[in-house]
This record gives structure tokens, C-alpha cells and sequence, in this order.
């Protein structure tokens, strides 16, 4: 449609004599969206979005939500509307899409911020940004602001050093075809007061990035034990420590098989009483375990309740009557972890070692690797290799012929697979 004065102001009529109502169905806004993408030119095409983000209608669940995006050349350029604003799903979608996420609080010049966000529409993002040093081992726990960001944006590393010392500091990217190089000799201080705000600015990158773990793997004892250390050191909110005064409860396991699920919930010694509301309205008393110290229920899954994050509330009373909610989240997984097993070569002597390198999905928590007359090698996540590797060793005995070698997996919701190859072995 032209944007000619007439339509312009037919448009500004229809607005205004709309009464708000329905829902917003997030999903379908995006699977529409990239729908009318098909009808532009080839290259990357952008969606736009300018919303408080917050999904009522078809599906809540971010995990649904993202998988529109999936293997789509679309970037999303969102600008998040008030101070409620879906803040991690935007993040989330922006930076896998390469796009670009701002937020506008009910408090900020709204004009400002929607100029500054249209001029990031179209343009094209820096990214793949690194940070190396001369000697990488003095700088560890490093964070970055962000997946990219633009011409004009802010972007920033923050981190760690063992030692102070000078340090020659390496910053690369891309930027469309070309690449950015820049390098820098820095003077890493034992104190500074002129940078006193850095280590409650790592605190809080810190946080976040173990939030994120936990958002995958679950919740843990330590990384919430850390998360409320440095909240409380560095004064600022978290999800943990905006209930310090109630009995906190942990939700295990957070990722679980569909079928006959068990939730199990430890808390805080003076929690005599657990109910769980379940997502879809069931409640259900919580039995306490004494020889684990944990309360425990099962709960039969509705057919309807395919894969994906459901929320549920936690009811506790303590010894004095006292009476805490809290929501917590569970996953849903029915799928059994995929492994690709890396072999530098297929034929090995006897009392060789086998130099395993295996790709498995993120959710994995065990792998196994066994071969006939050896014993059996658990894999372990290397940063410098981007694999799970370990060493297996073949028994000096073992006779020529050809050998299974199998790598089982087992991820978080104890789904199981296993991946075999064949080698040979020539015997001494």
C-alpha cells in the first residue's frame, strides 16, 4: 500500500477507533513473517519487530518459538517495549539470527530509541568477535557483551587476570567481507581505582552466564551458591536472591522423560509441607525422603505434553506456619542425544591408542567409549579441540580381525544412544 496522505490517515483512524483485545501469538507472528520473506529479492531479508514480546495464544514455550527461526536467512531486529519486555528471548533471537536487540523503558525518550534502533535495520552486523592476548593463560573467566553488534554500537569483553603485568591485547571480526585487526599494548594493574566499577560489572557477566547454564543443564547446589555470593557482594537482584528470605527449593532433575516422571525437590531443613502445582492444574503432595534429605512425587505426563519447558509452582510451608510459592521450570525430553564418532584413521596395531574426538548435542552428560578387551574411556569436553575426546588404549594382546568400537551417550533427561564403528586391528 502507498503511503500517501489519504491512506496514511485511514491508517491512523483505524488505530485509534481499535479497542485492545485477543492475545499476542509470538509464533505465528514469526512464521508469517518469514512467510512474506519469500516475496523479497534473494540475500539476507529482515523481520522487524516492536513489541513487549510476551507470547499468550498457541504456545508460551521459548524453545517453540525459536525453532521458526531455524535454518531460515532471516535476521530479527527487535525493539523491546517497556520495562517487562521478553528480554531473554529477543536476546536470544537476535543474536542467533544475527540481528539486532534494543529496549525501550516507559522512563526513556522513545523517539531517540526508535531511531537509533531503525538505524541498525539492513545494516550489516560485525561479527565472529575475539579477543586474544600474547599469553592467553593469565586471562580466564572472559565474557563477552554479545554474539555481534553494528557500526556505532558499544560491544565489550570483560574478564580476569591472574597477574599484573603488560600484555599485548589482539581484537578480531568480520565486518560484511572485511576483516578487522587490532592490537593494543595494555597495562594490566594489581589495583586501579579509576576502574573500580570492573569488578561488579564482571560479577554481573558472570551471573548471567551462569544463569544461561543453568537455563540448559539445570539448576546446581555451587553455581546458585555463586550466583547469591556475588549478587549479595556486588548488590544487585537476582532470581535467587529476590527470595533469600524464604526457604529456597531446588528442582530435580530439571530435564525429564515424558511418561511417569519423577520431581524431586530439596529445600531448606524447615520445610515441613511441599505441594506442585503442575502446568496443566494438577496439584500434588510431595513425600519427604529422609535417607536422601528430598521431597519426591510422580505425576503421569498428559498425551499433550510433547517436548519443551513447563512451568511449575512450588507451595512450602515451614515449622512456623509460614507459607512460600515459588515457580521453577522442567524440560520435557523424549530425544535421545545424537554422536558422531572422528577417527584420524581406521587401522591400529595392537597396544596403540586410539585418539577419540566425538561431537555429541549440547544436553549430553555422559560419554562412554568401550572397545572389545579394553576398559572403557569416559570422553570429557575440550575448548581447544571443540570435541569430547579421550584416549583408548588396545590390549597388546588383543588378535588381528576386525573390532566394534562404541561411544555411548546418555544426556541430562537420561535418554540413551549409542554409536558404533568398525576398526581393524593388526596383532604383534
Amino acid at each position: 500500500i502507498s503511503a500517501t496522505a489519504e491512506n496514511v490517515e485511514n491508517a491512523l483512524r483505524f488505530v485509534k477507533d481499535s479497542s485492545l483485545g485477543g492475545g499476542t501469538n509470538l509464533k505465528k507472528a514469526f512464521e508469517k513473517s518469514i512467510e512474506q520473506t519469500a516475496f523479497f529479492s534473494g540475500g539476507e531479508r529482515q523481520i522487524v519487530l516492536i513489541s513487549d514480546a510476551n507470547p499468550t495464544l498457541e504456545t508460551t514455550e521459548t524453545k517453540r518459538i525459536e525453532e521458526v527461526f531455524a535454518g531460515q536467512n532471516a535476521k530479527l531486529f527487535a525493539l523491546g517495549l517497556g520495562a517487562d519486555a521478553n528480554e531473554n528471548l529477543l536476546k536470544n533471537l537476535t543474536e542467533k539470527t544475527r540481528g539486532y536487540y534494543e529496549q525501550a523503558r516507559e522512563t526513556e525518550d522513545i523517539a531517540l530509541k526508535l531511531k537509533l534502533f531503525l538505524e541498525k535495520v539492513g545494516a550489516s552486523d560485525i561479527s565472529n568477535l575475539q579477543l586474544r592476548a600474547a599469553n592467553d593463560a593469565n586471562l580466564y573467566d572472559i565474557y563477552a557483551s554479545g554474539e555481534n553488534s553494528f557500526s556505532g554500537s558499544n560491544f565489550s569483553f570483560v574478564g580476569r587476570y591472574r597477574k599484573p603485568q603488560t600484555q599485548t591485547i589482539n581484537f578480531s571480526a568480520n565486518f560484511g567481507a572485511q576483516n578487522i585487526n587490532l592490537s593494543r599494548e595494555i597495562a594490566l594493574p594489581e589495583f586501579a581505582e579509576t576502574h573500580s566499577f570492573l569488578p561488579r560489572l564482571w560479577a554481573r557477566a558472570r551471573v548471567n552466564a551462569l544463569l544461561q547454564l543453568m537455563n540448559r543443564s539445570g539448576e546446581r547446589e555451587d553455581l546458585i551458591a555463586e550466583i547469591i555470593r556475588l549478587s549479595e557482594k556486588y548488590k544487585f537482584v537476582t532470581d535467587y536472591t529476590a527470595f533469600i528470605a524464604a526457604p529456597r527449593a531446588l528442582l530435580r532433575p530439571r530435564l525429564i522423560q515424558p511418561g511417569d516422571p519423577v520431581i524431586r525437590v530439596k529445600t531448606d531443613e524447615s520445610v515441613t509441607e511441599v505441594f506442585a502445582v503442575l502446568p496443566f492444574g494438577e496439584t500434588l503432595p510431595l513425600k519427604f525422603l529422609k535417607a536422601e534429605g528430598v521431597w519426591e512425587t510422580r505425576f503421569l505426563a498428559p498425551a499433550w505434553m510433547t517436548d519443551g519447558t513447563y512451568k511449575c509452582r512450588l507451595l512450602l510451608t515451614d515449622r512456623s506456619g509460614n507459607g512460600y510459592a515459588e515457580e521453577k521450570s522442567f524440560v520435557v525430553d523424549s530425544r535421545a542425544p545424537k554422536v558422531k564418532i572422528n577417527l584420524e584413521k581406521q587401522i591400529f596395531r595392537a597396544g596403540d591408542e586410539i585418539n577419540l574426538k566425538v561431537s555429541a548435542d549440547g544436553d549430553t552428560n555422559r560419554l562412554n567409549a568401550k572397545l572389545y578387551g579394553a576398559k572403557p574411556v569416559q570422553l570429557f569436553w575440550s575448548n581447544q579441540e571443540k570435541a569430547n575426546v579421550g584416549k583408548l588404549r588396545i590390549p597388546e594382546n588383543l588378535a588381528s580381525g576386525k573390532y566394534t568400537l562404541s561411544v555411548s551417550a546418555e544426556d541430562f533427561a537420561h535418554n540413551q544412544t549409542t554409536e558404533e564403528v568398525r576398526i581393524e586391528v593388526l596383532g604383534k
